[in-house]
């Protein structure tokens, strides 16, 4: 049982890998061709602009239908194990965060008190710190994922993605209902949503695990498309990202993050246990 329960899961990361990259070469098609920077919009009945989000409502129905599939499950456990791959991917993650912390306030500097919404960039910053101390306590031994720091720390993920998201939405530069915005905007919701049930889990609640399987696809499809395909604009020389490259870099190490942990879960099947159905 528990062996065909891994290889699904494996099955269903795989599946999540190949959406990822149909995603971003999608998102890279249409950019390329039918995108108009100055307006930040896809041209009118664009096809490829079309199957984009076909791609990236695929990822978040599948995770929609693990989460039904799994939602007798529950993890015994307040933590997934943490393979080599997993801290590689925390590693990753906090090289992003300390770039886009050290960016930030290298731009608030420079910018001599006057940068708009200052208060919340500079919230932001601190939210990333005790990120950081987080990442670092979930990748210690088991006593110190466990304990009280770690749960206190597992508030700012959840935080800091939320500040970023208001940052994003608030950016004058960029039309409010761009699609390109309105793609990042959905990623930093995943990524919310993500970190919240991670924390959940954490301080004991295994019955959310479904959710956090489902929150793990839908970021790694949504921030993978999205990163990858900035990596190729960028090569090609292409216009119509908007992300600054610490954002790409966070985004592609949280889309790696959240493949490996939906790695970790598969191979932590043992975990996993299914509650009785209720007898009416």
């Amino acid at each position: 049982m528990e062996a065909k329960k891994k290889t699904s899961l494996l099955y269903i990361a795989c599946a999540a890998i190949l959406l990822t990259l149909l995603g971003s070469f999608v998102m890279f098609l249409a950019l390329s061709t039918d995108f108009t920077p100055a307006l930040g919009y896809f041209t009118k009945g664009s096809l490829k602009a079309f199957l984009l989000y076909i791609v990236l409502a695929a990822g978040t129905l599948l995770g929609a239908i693990v989460w039904f599939c799994l939602r007798r499950c529950r993890l015994t456990e307040p933590s997934l194990p943490m393979p080599l791959y997993t801290r590689a991917a925390s590693v990753l993650l906090i090289a992003a965060l300390l770039w886009q912390a050290g960016d930030t306030l290298r731009s608030l500097f420079s910018a001599g008190g006057r940068a708009p919404l200052w208060g919340l960039t500079l919230l932001c910053v601190l939210f990333s710190l005790f990120f950081i101390l987080f990442l670092c306590c979930d990748m210690g031994p088991g006593r110190v994922r466990r304990g009280s720091l770690a749960a206190f720390c597992s508030f700012f993920p959840p935080l800091y993605t939320a500040g970023q998201l208001f940052l994003l939405y608030l950016d004058e530069t960029v039309a409010l209902n761009s699609p390109v915005k309105v793609i990042y905007q959905l990623m930093y919701i995943a990524f919310m949503l993500l970190f919240t049930a991670q924390a959940g889990i954490l301080l004991g609640r295994g019955a959310i695990f479904p959710r956090y399987v489902f929150c793990l696809i839908a970021a790694a499809v949504l921030a993978g498309s999205v990163s990858i395909s900035a990596l190729l604009c960028a090569v090609a020389g292409v216009q119509g990202h908007t992300l600054s490259p610490a954002q790409i870099l966070f985004s592609l190490a949280g889309s790696i993050y959240a493949l490996c942990q939906l790695f970790s879960a598969a191979s932590a099947a043992a975990q996993w246990t299914e509650e009785e159905k209720k007898e009416a």
